[in-house]
């Protein structure tokens, strides 16, 4: 509406004194090693749903979002042909219903997403350890604050870094005791 009326398609905008509710941002979701591990265990009878699941174990593994899936990679099992992609996928709608039905299959508790792999690859990346920046840079982040959207900081990562800082502190306190 508001190019409408800059572009002076529209003289003003009418639903301007309009209350509207305004939303929290929806909360992402990943999901864990476990449910990983099943995914990766379980190969689909369909083709379609078998095609979905190993597009969801690349992403989880590569961070690699539908769109440069489709785009950017070499087909699968091609090793020729530059102008295809790694996986023949389906427009995005029919691979999201696939992936949704992946995770019925399983009997996941969420409904699962194609946008959930990569938000796991970010959330398993940060709870292995591996500093932010470097998850900005292999997720093509510019600004950390997407990063940190994705890579939730969860319980186990907090604790590991309690611990890690524990030990540290128990380090230097026992050096400053010895010098």
């Amino acid at each position: 509406i508001y190019i409408a009326v800059d572009r002076e398609v529209l003289r003003a905008n009418p639903i301007e004194d309009v209350a509207y509710e305004k939303k929290d941002s929806p909360k992402l979701k990943h999901i864990g090693r476990n449910e990983l591990k099943l995914i990766m265990e379980t190969p689909m009878p369909d083709p379609m749903m078998e095609l979905a699941r190993r597009t969801f174990i690349f992403s989880s593994f590569t961070g690699l979002a539908y769109v440069d899936t489709r785009r950017q990679i070499l087909e699968l099992y091609n090793t020729t042909d530059n102008e295809k992609p790694v996986f023949p996928l389906p427009v995005r709608d029919i691979l999201w219903y696939e992936v949704h039905g992946l995770g019925v299959a399983l009997g996941m508790k969420e409904n699962l997403s194609y946008h959930m792999a990569r938000h796991s690859f970010g959330t398993l990346m940060m709870t292995s350890g591996i500093p932010i920046e470097s998850i900005a840079k292999m997720m093509g982040h510019t600004n950390i604050n997407s990063t940190q959207v994705y890579a939730q900081v969860t319980d186990q990562k907090i604790s590991s870094d309690m611990d890690w800082l524990m030990k540290r502190r128990k380090r230097k306190d026992t050096d400053w005791v010895k010098s």
